[in-house]
């Protein structure tokens, strides 16, 4: 989900003690020594997707994390913590280093209730420490090594706000590489009472997508590494504001929900102002840029379909991709990209741009797939 410009060589650190690894050749083939938690099936939905090229990547799942170094052909667990049970629910990485929000809370709804980090490629997680006050992350990522933000909500109160969206909006801030995190900036239920996704450009600009008490949505930003948060409104009737990217910190896109239609808007002034650019009807959830000419967008259901920009937004295809419920796309140059969704535990692949696909199993039959 959470999205960042780069991806760099972490720096070396000092690695913490972590339980010995999980040991898994491919999905099928699992010993798990002390200290990880089980290692069960993927299950049904991909919930987050982080590649770095075109054969390293991540896939977040129910209870686990687990890598490909081969495009998706093969894919091995990482060791999680003893005690984790429940989903990932967002990525993000630097070279070895990553961050993962994950356990869902059943009494609170679908927000994570821990951070986990690794500095060896996933092969081990351990918790970071967080504030008590936090009822629910939704995304995460980094400005740098050292500098990352998380986005959620604080816990819901009965008889207060609104389950929906807890008591207020909640942002994260870590200095030392994930390892502790204190509160960069809280919101009141009418101003935002939950953010949900998170864009990260640079070490100065970022912007989170959220909801009011009242589902009006909004959009927070930074330009000064997550210190503080301007409020920003948005276009006028959309009912799910879903994602959004920016290539500078002008010019951005989002994706959004408005009655039974899917839209796509633009922006020249860092988030300010919109302008819708495509509007069908249906669903798309996800967005990515590699540049500033070359975006994709996911989403339909049943048939999924990627929208494709190869002149910054100007023009834009349309490529049918297989599978169902795809909501995760991201490339890492102009032709290798991969998408996944919440059907089946199934990867798609392609290297000419989103015009064709092929299919990766994670953790299901091929015929899955299809």
């Amino acid at each position: 989900m959470s999205s960042t410009s780069t991806s760099t060589r972490a720096s070396t650190t000092t690695r913490d003690t972590v339980p010995s690894p999980t040991t898994v050749s491919t999905v099928t083939t699992t010993t798990t020594a002390g200290g990880c938690a089980p290692v069960g099936r993927f299950g049904p939905y991909v919930l987050d997707l982080h590649f770095l090229d075109a054969a390293t990547g991540w896939a977040a799942g129910t209870s686990t994390i687990r890598r490909t170094r081969d495009g998706g052909a093969t894919w091995a667990a990482g060791c999680m913590p003893e005690d984790f049970r429940g989903g990932v629910m967002a990525l993000d990485f630097r070279s070895e280093r990553g961050w993962a929000v994950g356990e869902p809370d059943p009494q609170q709804g679908l927000g994570g209730r821990s951070i986990l980090r690794t500095t060896d490629g996933g092969d081990h997680w351990v918790r970071a420490k967080l504030p008590p006050e936090i009822g629910g992350l939704s995304d995460i990522a980094f400005l740098d090594d050292d500098h990352g933000l998380a986005v959620g909500r604080v816990p819901y109160v009965e008889g207060q706000h609104g389950h929906q969206t807890g008591d207020g909006a909640v942002i994260l801030r870590s200095a030392d590489g994930g390892r502790t995190w204190a509160v960069a900036a809280r919101f009141e239920p009418d101003v935002a009472g939950g953010f949900g996704r998170l864009f990260v450009l640079d070490e100065h600009h970022a912007w989170a997508l959220g909801q009011t008490r009242g589902n009006t949505q909004v959009m927070a930003a930074t330009t000064d590494g997550g210190a503080t948060w301007a409020r920003h409104g948005l276009p006028e009737g959309i009912r799910d504001a879903r994602d959004t990217v920016f290539v500078d910190e002008h010019r951005g896109w989002l994706v959004a929900h408005m009655e039974n239609d899917a839209v796509l808007y633009s922006t020249a002034d860092g988030g300010a102002n919109w302008t819708q650019q495509q509007r069908a009807y249906g669903s798309w959830w996800d967005l990515h840029f590699t540049d500033d000419r070359h975006g994709w967008v996911i989403g339909g259901d049943p048939a999924p379909v990627v929208l494709a920009t190869r002149d910054g937004g100007a023009t834009w295809a349309t490529f049918r991709v297989p599978g169902q419920s795809l909501t995760s796309i991201i490339f890492t140059d102009s032709d290798h990209g991969f998408a996944a969704g919440q059907q089946g535990a199934c990867l798609y692949a392609t290297s000419d741009g989103g015009v064709t696909w092929a299919s990766r199993p994670i953790d299901a039959r091929p015929e899955h797939c299809a």
